[in-house]
């Protein structure tokens, strides 16, 4: 009930070019709340509110082509790795904790970019200290693997554990 009056008061504000009321919207078919769930009317909301440099919307569309978070099993958009990676890093380089917790994601598990460790522990790192619990618990479990392949028991060699 309350999402259908949200919907009735956002959409008119976001057909005007209230960026705040695109990345609503955007949210609101994606999640399916108070409309029938549409990843592509997600997209074209999360797009049009990206054009006015919404993080939000630049993070949500970066999940949303990365098929992560809620639009994950039921992708309805073509999974679009580079389109991802171009999202998310532009979020997560202006602060965006959300988009910086899943380019570490990314880098870690080695989906849309080669898998780096180091590099996705920085930013888990820098996640966490833009508050984000997640990435809290991901930064030092990552660092042991880190550590885990360059110790000088091991050598550079040493096999890649399994994540």
């Amino acid at each position: 009930m309350i999402t259908r009056l949200l919907l009735k008061e956002w959409k008119p504000l976001a057909e005007w070019g209230n960026s705040k009321a695109q990345y609503w919207l955007g949210v609101l078919y994606g999640h399916g709340k108070g409309v029938h769930k549409n990843y592509k009317e997600a997209a074209k909301w999360y797009k049009l509110a990206t054009e006015q440099d919404n993080l939000d919307a630049q993070s949500s569309l970066g999940l949303l082509y990365w098929g992560w978070s809620c639009f994950s099993p039921c992708q309805r958009v073509p999974m679009d790795y580079q389109e991802s990676i171009k999202w998310s890093k532009l979020a997560a380089e202006q602060g965006h904790g959300y988009a910086q917790n899943a380019l570490g994601t990314m880098f870690m598990s080695g989906y849309g970019v080669p898998a780096d460790f180091v590099i996705a522990h920085m930013w888990f790192n820098i996640s966490a200290a833009n508050g984000k619990k997640l990435a809290t618990q991901l930064a030092p479990q990552l660092a042991g693997k880190i550590t885990f392949l360059v110790t000088p028991q091991k050598g550079w060699g040493a096999k890649t554990p399994a994540l």
